[in-house]
């Protein structure tokens, strides 16, 4: 509790870049994402640069961005340190678009991925926070962003999510955490078929 940003920061970054060393423990091809917060952005992102592993990695870590823990972080100081990251060979993400960071960061980061958090996507159907969700979609979708749904637990909120353009959703429904990277054959033939029972998201 004590701690300020720069120390928090530091250990965020150790146990991602520990994370990423495990993760590939499993094999070169297994897609690596790692969620960060945005103080590691700011004050620690040089220790994240060993989570590249060279040219040998067919796909670069994808950094899931978080909200920043111990003190604000300045839009334009972190617009500049994730271009940053990205130059150094990371995807990123941004997570907790709408919560966290507003659609004029996602226009300026224009990140690999946008993550909306789970409370948003449980109330979509309200006035103001269905409204806050189709502004992140909208935007995104302007720079080419996909947009991912969170904590999805029911069927009913998967075709809500998305009639209104969201492509991508994790979450209880979709399956739990595993010790090793596998499909579920049943849970993935029962998603098919409830997609493709949905109707198809009306073009932007």
């Amino acid at each position: 509790r004590g701690w300020d940003a720069r120390r928090i920061a530091e250990l965020d970054a150790g146990t991602a870049v520990s994370a990423v060393a495990s993760a590939r423990s499993w094999g070169a091809a297994v897609p690596v994402q790692v969620d960060v917060a945005a103080d590691t952005v700011l004050h620690a992102r040089g220790r994240l640069r060993a989570m590249l592993g060279g040219t040998s990695d067919p796909v670069a870590p994808l950094l899931e961005v978080g909200p920043p823990i111990a003190a604000a972080a300045p839009a334009e100081h972190l617009v500049l340190a994730l271009a940053e990251l990205r130059r150094w060979g990371f995807r990123i993400g941004l997570d907790g678009a709408g919560r966290a960071f507003g659609p004029e960061l996602v226009a300026a980061v224009r990140p690999d991925v946008v993550k909306l958090e789970p409370d948003l996507c449980d109330g979509m159907l309200d006035t103001g926070t269905g409204a806050a969700v189709r502004a992140v979609v909208e935007v995104s979708r302007a720079v080419g962003a996909p947009v991912a749904a969170t904590g999805v637990r029911d069927a009913a909120r998967l075709t809500g999510l998305f009639a209104i353009g969201i492509a991508f959703a994790q979450g209880p429904l979709l399956g739990g955490t595993r010790a090793a990277p596998e499909a579920d054959p049943a849970t993935r033939a029962e998603l098919l078929g409830l997609l493709s029972a949905m109707p198809q998201p009306a073009a932007g």
